[in-house]
C-alpha cells in the first residue's frame, strides 16, 4: 500500500516537527477484519461511498514515510542509528 500527505507532524524528544508533505508505503497490510466485513457489505449493497476501514502493517511494523520521493524512485531508507532508539522495520 502507497500514498501520500500533504502535512505530516511528528514530535520528537519533545519537539513539534512539521515535515510537510510526504508519501508513505509498507509493502504488506492488512485490514481488520470487522472494518473488512463492513466495507465488503457496504460495497456489495452499492452504498461504500464514505465507508472507512483501518489499514495496518502487518507484524506490528510501521508505515515507512519519506519527503520528496516516491516509493520506487530508487531510494533505500537508511537506519538511523541512534543510542537507545529500536528501529523501526
Amino acid at each position: 500500500m502507497r500514498g501520500s500527505a500533504a502535512a505530516f507532524a511528528l514530535t520528537l524528544a519533545g519537539r513539534h516537527l512539521e515535515l510537510g508533505p510526504v508519501h508513505f508505503y509498507h509493502p504488506h497490510v492488512t485490514v481488520d477484519e470487522e472494518d473488512r466485513r463492513r466495507a465488503l457489505a457496504a460495497l456489495e449493497a452499492g452504498r461504500g461511498q464514505g465507508c472507512e476501514i483501518t489499514v495496518r502493517p502487518v507484524g506490528g511494523e510501521c508505515f515507512r514515510h519519506l519527503r520528496d520521493a516516491a516509493p520506487g524512485s530508487g531510494w533505500t531508507p537508511v537506519p538511523l542509528e541512534l543510542p537507545g532508539l529500536t528501529e523501526p522495520r
